[in-house]
């Protein structure tokens, strides 16, 4: 398939995957129509990419013990940035800007701008620690038409934060971050990775969250980066928290989910409906990993690297089905669950999610069903 081609499907689907994930949400697991529609889509429609995740820079202000960044300081050019949102111009697709600490890109507030008002992207999410987000640069993002922001945040307490970013006062600038999105109206989320030195404060950072700071908390598993990661957690501990978010707590989210997998049949979208830019133009599959390469779209045309992304075979091998899920009934929703931390700790990324509690044997399930699937996005 060709970029150009490519690129005609891609604007047809962004156009109406909202009908596809509404019909497909309606329809009963495993029913016929739940099934012609999965196929359909899989078949004749995607994958596109939808979801840009754009690194900008390498530079950041504090240490986290968590971080999977460069610690080389590196700048993308803002013309260059431009030239890649031009090839995706009109699409209407999501571009998440991640860094490195973004906000520190003497560009930031052009670049948001550029991707909102002459690209057209329909969401542009920032992901920052916050620590640099006066009032001024709060309302010049504003402006520039950012749609969320995405604040890290390890802990409710100040001495546990400050200790994991390794940067003491850090937490009340990441406060006073916040407080200044939250002035100029921009929609402000506390993302929270969860790891083994926090998981057991899930509820308290929650409620941190909803009630002192105002803002709905987003929470997503820690990838594994090493043998033994001290971070990693504990699988059965993660089940149970994932239940209370998905079922309990963001209920709606869950519903969101449950639709993109059924329509996908699989919960890593990485390399199918969402793509990583590195900063030096290496598009992968997701932020978390360097070595699968499709190709590097500040070389080649964005749409020309996605389209012949599976003659990379790094790629179609970390996209084919774990052996230990080919037995499991969720293997058409799951897919293996993320891999991302899997080369790091079983030297392969042809393993199942870590978090995994399976295989499972039962009838596929509405009710169960991300009590069954390892993760979530």
């Amino acid at each position: 398939m060709s970029g150009g081609f490519l690129k005609i499907k891609a604007r047809l689907f962004i156009k109406s995957k909202d009908i596809f994930l509404h019909t497909i949400g309606k329809a009963k697991p495993g029913s016929l129509l739940q099934s012609t529609i999965r196929i359909f889509a899989q078949t004749f429609v995607g994958p596109v990419p939808y979801v840009i995740k754009l690194d900008i820079n390498t530079e950041c202000n504090i240490n986290c013990k968590m971080c999977y960044s460069s610690k080389e300081d590196i700048e993308v050019p803002f013309e260059k940035i431009k030239k890649l949102l031009d090839q995706v111009k009109g699409m209407r697709m999501r571009l998440d800007i991640m860094g490195g600490e973004p906000l520190l890109h003497k560009n930031i507030v052009s670049i948001v701008a550029y991707a909102k008002k002459t690209a057209g992207f329909k969401e542009v999410i920032i992901y920052t620690n916050g620590t640099v987000a006066d009032k001024m640069l709060a309302e010049e993002l504003k402006m520039a038409g950012v749609d969320k922001i995405m604040v890290n945040l390890s802990s409710s307490d100040k001495k546990t934060h400050d200790a994991f970013t390794r940067n003491p006062g850090f937490f009340d600038k990441t406060l006073a971050g916040i407080k200044n999105f939250k002035a100029a109206e921009i929609e402000t989320f506390a993302f929270v990775v969860l790891h083994n030195k926090n998981i057991g404060e899930y509820e308290k950072i929650r409620d941190f969250a909803v009630e002192k700071l105002k803002i709905k908390p987003v929470f997503f598993q820690y990838i594994p980066q090493m043998i033994n990661d001290k971070l990693s957690v504990d699988k059965e501990k993660w089940a149970l928290v994932k239940h209370k978010v998905l079922y309990e707590d963001s209920p709606s989210h869950g519903k969101y989910i449950e639709k993109v997998i059924t329509f996908c049949g699989t919960e890593c979208l990485g390399g199918y409906y969402s793509v990583s830019v590195k900063v030096n133009g290496d598009m992968t599959p997701c932020p978390f990993i360097n070595d699968i390469v499709m190709g590097n779209v500040y070389k080649e045309n964005f749409w020309d690297v996605f389209a012949k992304r599976n003659k990379s075979k790094s790629f179609t091998e970390f996209t084919k089905l774990p052996d230990a899920c080919i037995p499991c009934s969720y293997k058409k929703l799951c897919g293996g669950g993320c891999k991302a931390g899997n080369k790091a700790l079983f030297g392969s990324y042809r393993q199942k999610d870590c978090r995994c509690l399976g295989q499972y044997n039962d009838k596929v399930s509405k009710e169960t069903m991300h009590d069954r699937m390892p993760t979530y996005f």
